[in-house]
């Protein structure tokens, strides 16, 4: 008798798991439920695919997002742009500091701020930054080769750097990122990297980086 009852209580309990689990499913897949209060507008993510250069690709989508909030428009501004411009100024850190700093292609939002002050700046459409048949960035390569080339600079053996050396990087730089334009039409009208840069109506100044 004990055991039919046993038996009997066992059946019960099975057939009352399956409503618990099920219960407790539909409670996990109604969730949370949030209202949006605020809603910031952004441009599309890109893909920076095979380089170091997310902070370029972050900070510049910064930038796209502060002007399409402000009603300034939608841009799509040139990561290779900022790239160039950053591992120029690198380069010549490094071989004024003759390679006792870091040398590579990561970087930081101060770096996209200090390019748009002073080099101006430029959209995707003039710029790519891609000399290849790849659609993504690839910089394994580039990025070796850059590191190569100004090692070798402060390594070389003639006691004196040569008055050339920058031309050089720069033909590394036109090779792989291609070269700037000076002039482009962008909307119907003419630019320079810098008057592109002064139309946006963006200023730098407005803005602090914070280092922790």
């Amino acid at each position: 008798m004990r055991t039919l009852q046993s038996i009997a209580l066992v059946s019960l309990l099975l057939l009352a798991l399956p409503g618990a689990y099920a219960q407790q499913d539909a409670e996990k897949s109604t969730g949370y439920v949030f209202t949006d209060q605020i809603r910031l507008k952004t441009t599309p993510v890109k893909n920076q695919y095979r380089s170091g250069t997310c902070w370029s690709y972050g900070g510049l989508s910064f930038l796209e997002s502060e002007l399409l909030n402000s009603g300034k428009g939608t841009y799509d501004f040139s990561e290779a742009f900022v790239i160039r411009n950053v591992y120029a100024r690198k380069a010549e850190q490094y071989v004024r500091w003759q390679g006792n700093i870091n040398f590579g292609g990561g970087g930081a939002f101060h770096d996209v701020m200090e390019v748009l002050t002073h080099d101006g700046m430029v959209p995707e459409q003039v710029y790519s930054g891609l000399t290849t048949d790849d659609e993504h960035f690839v910089h394994g390569e580039m990025d070796n080769n850059f590191a190569a080339y100004v090692k070798a600079v402060t390594e070389n053996k003639n006691g004196r750097l040569s008055p050339v050396w920058k031309q050089g990087f720069d033909g590394l730089l036109d090779a792989y990122l291609g070269v700037v334009p000076e002039n482009f039409i962008y909307d119907g009208r003419s630019y320079t990297p810098k008057t592109f840069a002064e139309s946006l109506g963006f200023n730098p100044d407005d803005y602090l980086v914070s280092v922790y």
